[in-house]
């Protein structure tokens, strides 16, 4: 006897965000660029399943923490995200970087529907061209977002 079996299903996409980092002002504060970026972020969520990847490394020798650490720290206090939607990137010391360990730590995934990744205006143009490169081969729309500078 053949049985037919009906399959529902159900693919769970995921939509990561990354965020740029930007070097801390002196006291490890953010700097209004770097809060600009932020803020994009938090104005624009809504409710679908995302990721969210913070990077940037201790650009500022000074600099009590990372940038990414500065950046989470926001985006919870302020922005209440919870901890658990945040991928701390901490390495990032440039634009390049930031592409590669963005990618390294995105490859763990497999259920990737969109990246969004947002920067400064001035910013743009090098980020468009060093994450088109190397993320080429990501079955997942990119999309990108600008803020002031």
């Amino acid at each position: 006897m053949l049985m037919r079996v009906k399959l529902n299903i159900v693919y769970n996409y995921m939509n990561i965000v990354i965020i740029l980092g930007e070097k801390l002002n002196r006291d490890s504060s953010i700097s209004s660029i770097l809060k600009h970026r932020l803020d994009k972020f938090i104005n624009i969520q809504n409710k679908k399943k995302y990721k969210i990847i913070v990077s940037g490394g201790k650009v500022e020798k000074k600099a009590l923490h990372t940038e990414a650490y500065a950046m989470k720290r926001y985006l919870m206090n302020i922005g209440n995200v919870p901890k658990e939607k945040i991928i701390t990137e901490n390495k990032a010391q440039n634009t390049v970087e930031n592409a590669l360990f963005s990618l390294k730590i995105i490859s763990k995934y497999t259920n990737i529907k969109s990246i969004t990744i947002i920067t400064s205006k001035f910013h743009m143009k090098r980020v468009k061209h060093i994450f088109n490169h190397y993320f080429k081969n990501l079955n997942a729309n990119i999309v990108f977002l600008t803020t002031k500078n």
